[in-house]
């Protein structure tokens, strides 16, 4: 596959598996609107989804450390207001409150970048329909955030590095994510 460059248009060849040259796209424009067409006619939707969720799952990561530290530092001044076990409680979990808080709050921007990226703005293009597709996106991304807080919480207690944990277990749901949150969407991508 190779792209052809010119002044006003962007031009895809695709060399077909019989050694034949067919054209695919031409696109007249510059600009972001060229961007967008090429980004989703070139790649795949599980490609589109890929680069989605790293983005995303780079998101909560870094939003999962910051509430672990968080909570952590709190929690060591929380035995003058709760009791002493439920302060020691919420220490030694901090790892998994995080994580499970963290995934929650994060499936907000991770639908707007699956909508951008993978599946298209016009799925949210006005309040009733990107409300229906938040609530898909919620109902998906609950199963799986109960499934990968498990996952996660088993592989702590197994004493494996909190960051390995994490992405253990996100990389072991996304594929479920895909699945389930293209199930949901207009178009059928799988």
């Amino acid at each position: 596959m190779s792209l052809c460059l010119t002044q006003s248009f962007v031009a895809k060849v695709a060399t077909i598996t019989d050694g034949t040259e067919r054209e695919g796209i031409v696109i007249y424009s510059n600009g972001a609107s060229s961007i967008a067409t090429l980004w989703f006619s070139l790649l795949p939707p599980v490609v589109r989804y890929a680069a989605s969720g790293m983005l995303g799952n780079l998101m909560f990561f870094a939003l999962n450390q910051w509430w672990s530290a968080t909570i952590i530092r709190k929690s060591e001044s929380l035995p003058r207001l709760l009791s002493k076990q439920l302060s020691e409680s919420i220490m030694k979990n901090a790892s998994s409150i995080s994580f499970f808080t963290s995934y929650l709050v994060q499936i907000i921007p991770q639908h707007f970048l699956n909508s951008l990226l993978v599946f298209g703005l016009e799925g949210i293009n006005s309040r009733e329909k990107y409300l229906k597709s938040l609530k898909n996106t919620y109902k998906t991304y609950f199963v799986t955030l109960c499934g990968s807080a498990l996952l996660n919480a088993a592989l702590l207690q197994y004493k494996i590095r909190d960051d390995l944990s994490f992405w253990i277990s996100i990389g072991l749901f996304s594929v479920v994510n895909y699945v389930l949150v293209s199930s949901y969407e207009s178009k059928v991508i799988i």
